[in-house]
């Protein structure tokens, strides 16, 4: 039987604009691999800095994507 995954496990790194941008992109061109895998993620920005935060999933790590 397969484990469940934990989707209270996130991961939250801080990213520059342009770093912003390419995660933008990477959930563009794999939506529908992220929309059938359910992956969540949430992005906040704060005094010009962006934080993007990855809940757990078995696709998509910050490595993949940066």
């Amino acid at each position: 039987m397969k484990a469940q995954r934990d989707i209270f496990y996130s991961t939250t790194k801080q990213v520059t604009e342009d770093e912003y941008k390419r995660f933008v992109d990477y959930v563009y061109d794999n939506y529908e691999e992220w929309y059938e895998n359910k992956v969540c993620y949430e992005v906040s920005k704060t005094n010009g800095n962006y934080f993007v935060t990855l809940y757990g999933n078995e696709i998509v790590t910050f490595n993949d994507i940066f």
